[in-house]
């Protein structure tokens, strides 16, 4: 008996990791540690990252961390000027976001929401490369019609779901690592 445990015990282990890395999620390209941006695919993998974990201590700095001074949020055409919130406090949603506004909108999101999850579907280190294009001295790259699924949840019953194509620009900053410059949302139906 104790023969037949030592033989099982350590199938099982084995096992258990082979099904845990062969069956994760495939839109989950979270994996679960920020790492240094020494290549755009980390950018992605970082901004997954924080918005899955936005409840993390100092989780804002490393978000910060994934944009540089000069990027921009541009909101999809078709929410450009529309009205949310309540009548009174009522917001008109603008063409962009610089820097500092998506920074405080993202950290005012983190504090709030009860759970987010941030996915990107059909994206993964294989296909990301070849999906997008680096300028000719390789210090820009762009990938453009980036599935992404994002799910903010306000309390365990309402949420709001985004879904539908993005395009991003990373720049190879003077700090040596990559950073995001552009994200432009296309989720608007």
């Amino acid at each position: 008996m104790r023969y037949i445990r030592a033989i099982i015990l350590p199938i099982l282990i084995v096992s258990t990791i082979f099904s845990i890395n062969c069956f994760r999620d495939p839109g989950d390209i979270d994996t679960g540690e920020h790492k240094a941006q020494t290549e755009p695919y980390y950018c992605l993998t970082n901004l997954s990252y924080c918005y899955n974990h936005h409840k993390d201590v100092d989780i804002i700095n490393k978000y910060k961390d994934i944009l540089w001074d000069d990027y921009y949020f541009y909101f999809d055409p078709k929410d450009v000027g529309k009205k949310v919130g309540e009548e009174g406090d009522e917001y008109i949603i603008p063409t962009s976001w610089n820097y500092e506004e998506d920074w405080q909108a993202t950290q005012n999101m983190f504090e709030n929401a009860y759970s987010i999850k941030l996915e990107f579907p059909y994206t993964n280190e294989d296909n990301f490369y070849s999906s997008g294009d680096y300028t000719d001295d390789n210090t820009i790259f762009t990938i453009k019609d980036v599935q992404i699924n994002l799910l903010v949840m306000v309390t365990p019953n309402f949420g709001y779901f985004a879904e539908g194509l993005c395009n991003f620009k990373f720049e190879l900053k003077d700090d040596g690592y990559w950073h995001m410059i552009i994200w432009e949302d296309r989720t608007a139906k």
